[in-house]
């Protein structure tokens, strides 16, 4: 019996050496199936470890997955490319109370034309809107452990992630410049579902070269749909956006000193609203060594809408809305675009209130596979 596992076990490492010789010279199996057409697969494991030294709660002190996503993409055929993201995390991760155990999600699921003419894309599925820059980052691409507070209270836990159709035109401008307008159904958390109608919406994106290995991106963003920020009535939702970019590497070095810095606000605009929401934040990051980055980050939400109950239980029950703000700090060691380490220090306040959270976090992650490029 042992030689036998043995055995089958020496079979089973030939049989696995030789499909990835096959894989990599491109040849057919014995079926006459090509492995020319496998897609790139990926997974991204992301653990975060977290101390709260104001609350001392299990939802504050945990140590957790805090997401695993798998990414499939491939050429379909000479007219389309797909992606597809499922992830796992906890079921708590979108703010459900009294959530256990873990859930599943497909966050994307889109076809990308690839031979439309005159600058023109066409984007068809379930996919990311392109509401700023921060909203269209998956969990392991932030600058930070968590998503930005403005981005959290008034895009939603749970992202801007929808079904329906996108246009992209790549503007012939002297500069680079991109514009997109999309429908989509209206299913994200801040939308109202039962409505029906749907949620249009566009974003216009221009990006220039400053200096020598300098760029500056200005984007503006808008949508419109059946809003879901108010309980009594029925009504709109108008949510307003700009976001400006600035990245600087040094062209001389790979791998050299780096630095980015980044701005957003957001204004939405419920009808029938009791309160008068704004949101923004500055990021900034710097990498001091060949694997070594800090970062530093504040923002501000003001007439937060039901801030007590989506972030503290603290807070003020007698406001109907508050004002809050959040700062961080944070040492990452990436040793390349696979893994990353990162150590966060963090406090989120309510602005003349008692309510806060500070909070240590440390945070690491890897991918294996072959994975798209982030976005820039």
């Amino acid at each position: 019996m042992k030689y036998g596992f043995q055995i089958i076990g020496a079979l089973l490492l030939g049989g696995l050496v030789l499909l990835l010789a096959g894989g990599a010279s491109g040849s057919s199996t014995t079926t006459g199936v090509s492995r020319e057409m496998n897609p790139a697969i990926s997974l991204n494991a992301l653990f975060l470890g977290q101390a709260n030294g104001d609350t001392k709660t299990a939802e504050e002190n945990f140590v957790k997955l805090q997401e695993a996503e798998l990414q499939i993409s491939s050429v379909v055929d000479p007219f389309w490319a797909a992606d597809v993201v499922l992830s796992v995390h906890p079921a708590d991760a979108h703010g459900e109370e009294d959530a256990h155990g873990m859930e599943s999600d497909l966050e994307i699921a889109v076809l990308r034309s690839t031979a439309m003419p005159a600058g023109f894309g066409l984007k068809l599925g379930k996919f990311d809107l392109p509401f700023g820059k921060h909203a269209q980052l998956h969990t392991h691409q932030y600058p930070f452990t968590r998503a930005p507070l403005a981005q959290a209270t008034l895009l939603g836990a749970h992202g801007l992630t929808e079904v329906g159709a996108m246009i992209d035109w790549t503007v012939p401008l002297p500069w680079w410049s991109e514009l997109s307008v999309y429908g989509v159904n209206g299913d994200a958390e801040i939308f109202d579902p039962d409505d029906g109608d749907p949620v249009l919406g566009g974003r216009w994106s221009n990006l220039w070269d400053v200096g020598e290995g300098g760029s500056l991106e200005l984007g503006g963003s808008y949508l419109d749909g059946p809003g879901a920020l108010h309980e009594d009535e029925a009504g709109t939702l108008g949510l307003g956006g700009a976001d400006l970019t600035w990245r600087w590497s040094d062209p001389a070095r790979a791998h050299g000193r780096a630095a980015r810095v980044s701005f957003e606000i957001y204004r939405p605009d419920p009808e029938h609203g009791e309160v008068d929401p704004l949101g923004w934040f500055l990021h900034a990051q710097t990498r001091v060594g060949r694997r070594w980055w800090l970062g530093a980050g504040y923002g501000q939400v003001d007439d937060a809408p039901e801030m007590e109950h989506a972030h503290h239980e603290k807070a003020d029950e007698d406001h109907a809305a508050a004002d809050w703000r959040e700062w961080s700090a944070s040492l990452t060691f990436a040793p390349s675009e696979y893994s990353a380490l990162r150590a966060e220090l963090s406090k989120t306040e309510e602005i003349d209130g008692e309510a806060s959270d500070l909070r240590f976090a440390v945070q690491w992650n890897f991918t294996i596979g072959s994975h798209p490029a982030h976005l820039y």
